[in-house]
């Protein structure tokens, strides 16, 4: 009795401990052992209790020795398990077996039985009265339906389940619930409901033992953490899931972590890291890769520009994806498609970027896919360029500068990625997350990534002409502390005497100026590119500065003369849709480039259009 009071308080790891210490276990013995471990995650214990409960004809043992073989990752096992013994269960046992079932054939691929199984589960706990039961079953339901694209109904079976799930005495059933609500939350967006859900799970996760239920939680925080940007702090969770080696044998948090660290790796340049994290969800040779591991290899591939790979994965990933019905996953896998088909300047580009924009649009997910948008920014840019492409592209064009989907060679060393953005706004981000640096600090920074070696006085020259040198000087070393303080290692250094000091970068960062990719752009005529990275003036907050005044002229006058040509050309090849389409885009960062206001105004009339040529000439006057 004391064993099956500590089993159904929750109680596992007391249990666990006091039967390790028998001699001779009876079959309930072993079968609650067995569960115990199962629970918290403890599979390499599990198993042989579980194993041997169930052919000692425990009917209990017999279900969770199949959910056993299915958090393991062995499928096809699970499957001829449950489909054997399935007409021997009846009542609360046959409803866990429908639901274990129905999750493994979901996992397996097979998306419509594994979502009717579990639904029957479901229905089968309700008409045994059992709410709580049910509540749990409701939750394996609704992270399903959010793979599948189906938010809204998720969205209200989670709030039934967290209405029913207790805290107390067992939370693991109540911290399954949150983390799969907390993933909801944060892939629809920002919101109240977060930081609640967030507290609640970081209050109740000190209750349990369980590695398993930790790393869970910890995916969730791995994804606010993306989802805000806090690039460091993600690769951070990421880390602290790999070091839970309990936990990674749940097929389920290996799977997660894989193809997320991988990609994180490359994202900083370390493609051998990338490829090595592949490997965490360990595949037998001579079976296939799964979609997801395929997805990412895709656009590790991309990303080192190996694009006739990144093509044959990113493609059969979306076909795998699609046919198991994880439609969230295919339209990611779509867009990188898309993004490698452009790269290779591909015909069929324009077409496959269509379909991941209606996919993204149907699913009404974007805050989730924000990063992924960043990175494919020059893509979706290129078809917004398209007059045929521009209206559905509307939604996905983020408005921010990235250079997260430039080319970035590999950092494999011990190099640390510091991005330094200027275009529109001074910000620098360490390993993709951003610093907190005022704008004249970048300004430091981005002068010497263009001149390495200046003194002091020359930064001062540049960027503090109006000021008394005492002043301009003050500035200068105030920025430098704030450097220094701010990015961990000597970011700047110094040679030279003590009053004739010049600076330049440390060798230690692998540090990219959006200016000198946005000018690379631009001699190679790729507007696309150029736009991706043009979001306003250069160095806008330095506003009594002629060395950044300069920079901004060149920049506007760049982006000016290169749209200029290509609209030029569209209205003598007597396309003007493409040249709106050309001047639009621009016009939306610089609104008061004139020759393009007047090309507009041409295109319209080329066009035939009364209402655009009495709008656009009215814009036209209204700046000359």
């Amino acid at each position: 009795m004391q064993r099956l009071h500590q089993f159904e308080q929750g109680q596992y790891q007391d249990l666990i401990t006091d039967l390790q210490a028998q001699t001779h276990l009876t079959v309930i013995e072993r079968r609650l052992l067995g569960v115990s471990a199962l629970r918290l995650g403890q599979f390499q214990l599990a198993e042989p209790h579980l194993l041997r409960a169930h052919l000692g004809g425990d009917p209990e043992a017999t279900v969770e020795y199949g959910n056993l073989l299915r958090v393991t990752g062995r499928w096809p096992d699970a499957q001829a398990h449950f489909a054997d013994h399935a007409a021997q269960m009846q009542g609360e046992l046959r409803c866990r077996l429908d639901r274990w079932w129905g999750v493994t054939a979901f996992q397996a691929g097979d998306t419509e039985t594994g979502l009717r199984r579990v639904e029957q589960a479901m229905h089968g706990y309700l008409a045994l009265g059992d709410e709580i039961g049910a509540a749990r079953v409701t939750v394996s339901l609704a992270r399903m339906l959010v793979t599948t694209g189906q938010v809204t109904r998720a969205t209200r079976l989670y709030r039934d389940a967290l209405r029913q799930l207790p805290a107390a005495p067992n939370p693991l059933p109540r911290l399954t619930a949150l983390q799969g609500w907390l993933d909801l939350l944060v892939a629809a967006g920002e919101g109240p409901d977060i930081e609640e859900a967030l507290q609640e799970a970081q209050a109740l996760l000190p209750t349990t033992s369980s590695q398993r239920a930790q790393a869970h939680l910890l995916t969730s925080m791995a994804m606010l953490h993306a989802r805000r940007g806090q690039w460091r702090q993600y690769g951070a969770r990421l880390m602290a899931i790999q070091e839970l080696t309990e936990a990674l044998e749940d097929v389920e948090v290996a799977r997660w972590l894989a193809p997320r660290l991988a990609e994180y790796h490359a994202r900083q340049g370390r493609y051998a890291q990338g490829h090595a994290a592949l490997y965490l969800w360990a595949t037998p040779p001579g079976t296939p890769l799964p979609p997801a591991v395929l997805q990412a290899r895709g656009v590790l591939a991309w990303r080192e520009g190996q694009l006739a790979q990144a093509d044959r994965h990113l493609r059969d990933a979306a076909i795998r994806l699609t046919e198991e019905g994880q439609y969230v996953w295919a339209a990611r896998a779509k867009l990188h498609h898309a993004h490698t088909l452009y790269l290779m300047g591909a015909a069929t580009f324009p077409a496959r970027l269509r379909e991941a924009a209606e996919d993204f649009a149907r699913l009404q997910l974007l805050p989730a896919f924000t990063a992924d948008l960043e990175d494919v920014a020059e893509s979706l840019h290129a078809g917004a360029l398209d007059p045929a492409l521009r209206s559905v592209l509307a939604g996905l064009l983020t408005g921010q500068p990235s250079l997260r989907g430039i080319p970035l060679r590999g950092l494999d060393g011990n190099l640390t990625r510091l991005d330094v953005l200027t275009l529109g706004g001074e910000q620098v981000t360490l390993e993709g997350e951003v610093v907190p640096l005022s704008a004249g600090a970048v300004a430091v920074l981005g002068s010497l990534v263009l001149q390495p070696g200046q003194t002091r006085q020359h930064l001062q020259a540049a960027l503090y002409p109006d000021k008394f040198p005492n002043a301009a000087a003050s500035a200068i070393k105030s920025h430098l502390a704030e450097l220094r303080r701010h990015i961990p290692g000597e970011v700047v250094l110094t040679d030279g005497p003590y009053h004739a000091r010049t600076y330049h970068l440390s060798g230690g960062f692998g540090v990219r100026l959006d200016l000198l990719e946005y000018r690379s752009a631009l001699a190679q005529q790729n507007l696309a590119r150029a736009l991706s990275l043009y979001r306003g003036s250069a160095f806008p907050g330095m506003t009594q500065s002629d060395w950044a005044e300069g920079l901004q002229l060149e920049a506007r006058t760049g982006l000016s003369l290169l749209a200029q040509q290509r609209a030029r050309a569209a209205l003598h090849a007597g396309e003007p849709q493409q040249a709106l389409a050309i001047c639009d885009q621009v016009l939306t960062v610089e609104p008061e480039l004139v020759e393009l206001h007047e090309l507009r105004l041409q295109a319209a009339r080329q066009l035939g259009d009364v209402r655009l040529i009495a709008q656009y000439a009215a814009q036209w006057d209204a700046l000359i």
